[in-house]
């Protein structure tokens, strides 16, 4: 494994889905198209647009429909390329005529594979993300499962019933760190879009052949409303939506004028970072305070870092040496945090913790690609290392308490250190007392301490430098 997540994408070798997959593809992620496997020639085909991806978008076969059949898959990948992290629903058919025509096998057909298909995957994969703390799902809907449309009574059920699905799942898994979306697209320049299973083209749809919808009288892009109300439900919702993105982007930006440039040029912009909630230090303080009453030895404290601790710490980091880091004890993630916007870019930080809790609320609060989050001993740090296919830590951070660990869990957490640490690694710990200074001194060349005293309680900080042995 090399530590980027894996990306489940059904429906990957049609025209959305191979645009998908190769957006995932360049975007650092492991992908996996799931798709019908009788079909050689659409498979070659689709092999052969992601060839220039040097393998990051592999093929599996799956019916979407058959729910038997997706426990297999997801045990497949997970045991071929590591657990899914992130899945994307766009598995999609039509069998579009008018209801008084439409029989039974073409309304059950659709709602099989369009919404059936959704549970399907979504149900094997859930649990999870849930147990890691993260996960994303995404669920590829349609403008026509809120508007409707003329002869897709079926695929406009099917496409409606996707957001009931996808708003009632983000109320169950939004606290486990997992966040569910359905997307809504217009009509695509795919094979889908351009004719259907039933012979309809975007024209026979109210569609222009560019792409663009167009009014028609009755059963078009419109479903028939009245022409005063088919203006209000359709223009400027898309306007809108963009105009609030370009405000926020405005807002939060320092030069207005680059950014109007970058626009014009189609250039891509980042979105704007995620403004901090109001109450989320208070909830912050509120986890940590009652897993400090629940686990004293192990937490250590009861109130996070101050920010003064906190500058201290990156002041003894150099971020231009550091490539891959590893913190034992994260907590809340008040240190972790400062730390990644601290570290470069392609940097990575491995937080270790044995808190569950802890863990979550991490994975949750702090989506950043740059940081994994395992739930396990720092005395563990080199298994976890492997797992996640990292080398030798250029820094290490250390907030566990180790006064109150057992002497020989102390020592094996030191010698497992050492090990980890390339040669000029640094090791950063920061305790209560200079208890663990001893120990320290015997294993690095270089141990200097000091003292932090705008802290909730004073910190002893030491900066270990050049490991002696493993």
């Amino acid at each position: 494994m090399d530590g980027k997540r894996v990306a489940l994408v059904t429906g990957g070798i049609g025209g959305l889905g191979t645009a998908i997959c190769r957006a995932l593809a360049q975007a650092g992620r492991r992908v996996v198209a799931a798709d019908l496997g009788h079909r050689p020639e659409r498979i070659a085909a689709f092999q052969a647009a992601v060839a220039d991806l040097d393998g990051a978008v592999r093929f599996y076969p799956v019916d979407v429909a058959d729910f038997a059949d997706c426990r297999r898959l997801v045990d497949e990948v997970t045991a071929e390329l590591g657990p899914i992290d992130i899945l994307v629903n766009a598995a999609g058919i039509t069998r579009d005529v008018t209801l008084r025509k439409m029989s039974p096998e073409q309304w059950s057909e659709v709602i099989r594979v369009n919404l059936e298909g959704v549970f399907n995957l979504t149900r094997h994969v859930v649990e999870g993300m849930c147990e890691r703390g993260f996960g994303r799902i995404v669920n590829i809907s349609s403008v026509n499962g809120q508007t409707g449309q003329f002869g897709q009574t079926n695929y406009a059920a099917a496409k409606a019933g996707m957001h009931g699905f996808t708003m009632a799942l983000a109320r169950e898994v939004a606290r486990k760190g997992v966040t569910v979306n359905s997307v809504s697209p217009g009509y695509c320049r795919t094979q889908l879009g351009d004719v259907d299973p039933g012979g309809h083209t975007p024209a026979d749809r109210g569609i222009d052949p560019g792409g663009t919808p167009r009014r028609t009288r009755g059963g078009g892009a419109s479903g028939g409303l009245p022409h005063r109300r088919r203006r209000r439900l359709h223009h400027g919702r898309q306007p809108a939506g963009q105009r609030r993105v370009l405000h926020e982007l405005l807002r939060q930006r320092s030069d207005p004028v680059a950014l109007a440039i970058r626009l014009r040029h189609r250039e891509p912009v980042s979105p704007p970072p995620e403004r901090p909630r109001r109450g989320a230090g208070m909830r912050q303080l509120g986890l940590f305070l009652l897993n400090f009453l629940r686990h004293p030895l192990s937490v250590g404290t009861f109130a996070p870092s101050s920010p003064f601790l906190v500058r201290r710490l990156l002041a003894a980091v150099d971020p231009s040496r550091v490539r891959v880091a590893i913190e034992y004890g994260p907590g809340v993630g008040t240190i972790t945090e400062a730390l990644l916007g601290h570290l470069p870019p392609d940097a990575r930080l491995l937080a270790i913790e044995t808190n569950r809790d802890f863990c979550r609320y991490l994975a949750r609060h702090l989506p950043d690609e740059r940081l994994i989050v395992a739930h396990g001993s720092a005395e563990s740090v080199l298994e976890l290392m492997a797992e996640h296919g990292l080398p030798a830590a250029d820094l290490i951070l250390s907030g566990i308490p180790f006064t109150t660990l057992p002497p020989a869990l102390r020592e094996r957490i030191l010698h497992r250190t050492v090990a980890a640490l390339q040669p000029g690694g640094r090791f950063l710990v920061y305790q209560y007392t200079r208890a663990v200074e001893g120990p320290l001194r015997e294993r690095f060349a270089s141990v200097t301490r000091s003292v932090e005293w705008r802290n909730a309680w004073p910190m002893q900080l030491f900066v270990c430098e050049r490991p002696l042995a493993s």
